[in-house]
């Protein structure tokens, strides 16, 4: 009996070890299928990809009627809201002398004004395409320039492997052998400068040309609220005795947003209605990275989203990509009409929005100036090349 009850050292000792390697080979294990994400939280904001269209008041009064609400959509000519001009000082609702002649005098300025404008806009134009034009001849300069200082370098190697094999020969002293190299690498280094220079002229192209397209957006827009007041004054102009209802009329098709009056309320000349967001509308990502993180951050990165507006508790996190990195630095009093608030220099980034919507149930309405936080996910990395990387770089 006694016999059974006796323990042998050696079994319990081959159970431990057993299980000691069972816990280190899992460890390990883990070690290597886990990972670890850095990241760096900023600020940021939704920004619209195209700007939203204000509407107008084209006269001052009294709202009569109002046809729509915030968040529906309407079509292009579709009528908005309807303003009755506020009568003469007789109150007999008929306009005087006075205000035909303001009518008139009206017209004449919105012309000049808008002549003015699309002369300040195409000439801002014409100085881009110029600078265009001169950043495409010093292009193609430095590309030849680039030909010829290959060249070079095919040279200086090929003089330097010849050096080098009359060194090995004794034909020519030591000497002779470090000058090639010298001169191949002067060769290689000039080239690679070049190869600099017309990167950055292409990118300085790239800057022109989209300033030069959002120009012409600019004309093009200021050309379609020039002529929707001209025929709102022209049409009051011909009413020279009633006091008729003017009706404001959309100017494309949209979404309303940001209405701002109601019917019976009293408004002034050009005070803003609402504003109209397009029906392709689309939204990016805007973030201010501190410049001590800035340079952490590039293109391709990941980016996890948290809308104030929509607790991430409830609506999840979304999902963005940072497609684009400034690479001029921001100050403070240059993000004084963002939505966000800086305490000191940092550079922008823009985000594609990946995933906007987590659950069908719980959509989310984006709007342009709704703030942020983010992370950006620097770099992802597993476990054990968090622990085992600092002791490679210490041998290397």
């Amino acid at each position: 009996m006694f016999n059974e009850l006796v323990v042998y050292p050696y079994r319990i000792q081959s159970a431990a070890t057993i299980a000691a390697s069972l816990i280190c080979a899992s460890g390990l294990l883990w070690a290597f299928n886990a990972t670890y994400t850095k990241t760096i939280a900023v600020q940021g904001w939704i920004e619209s990809e195209s700007p939203p269209t204000r509407v107008y008041a084209s006269i001052g009064g009294k709202v009569s009627s109002v046809f729509v609400a915030e968040g529906i959509q309407v079509d292009a000519g579709e009528e908005l809201v309807m303003i009755e001009p506020v009568p003469d000082r007789q109150g007999n609702g008929e306009m005087s002398a006075a205000q035909v002649g303001n009518l008139d005098e009206r017209l004449a300025i919105l012309s000049n004004q808008h002549e003015t404008e699309i002369n300040l806009l195409e000439s801002t134009i014409d100085a881009l395409r110029l600078r265009s034009s001169q950043n495409s001849v010093s292009s193609g300069l430095l590309s030849e320039q680039l030909s010829l200082a290959s060249e070079k370098v095919e040279l200086s190697e090929r003089n330097h492997s010849r050096v080098v094999d009359l060194v090995a020969q004794g034909v020519v002293p030591k000497a002779s052998e470090d000058d090639s190299y010298r001169s191949l690498v002067d060769a290689k280094l000039a080239a690679t400068q070049l190869k600099v220079q017309i990167s950055q002229f292409a990118e300085d192209g790239s800057v022109l040309a989209e300033q030069i397209t959002s120009t012409q957006n600019q004309i093009a827009q200021a050309n379609l609220d020039y002529e929707e007041r001209r025929k709102t004054l022209e049409y009051l102009r011909r009413a020279e005795t009633a006091a008729i209802i003017v009706p404001v009329s959309a100017p494309h098709a949209g979404l309303v947003e940001n209405l701002s009056v109601s019917e019976g309320g009293l408004i002034r000349r050009d005070d803003a209605l609402l504003t109209l967001l397009r029906p392709d509308q689309s939204y990016r990502i805007r973030l201010f990275l501190p410049a001590a993180a800035a340079g952490l951050v590039e293109t391709g990165q990941n980016v996890s989203i948290a809308l104030h507006s929509y607790p991430y508790q409830t609506f999840g996190r979304m999902h963005a990509k940072i497609v684009d990195v400034s690479s001029v630095v921001s100050f403070r009093q240059e993000l004084l009409d963002s939505p966000i608030s800086s305490t000191g220099p940092g550079f922008l980034a823009s985000a594609e929005i990946l995933e906007p919507v987590v659950e069908q149930s719980k959509k989310r309405t984006l709007k342009s100036g709704m703030t942020l936080d983010a992370e950006v996910q620097t770099e992802t990395r597993s476990v054990i090349g968090w622990l085992v990387g600092p002791v490679l770089e210490l041998f290397q």
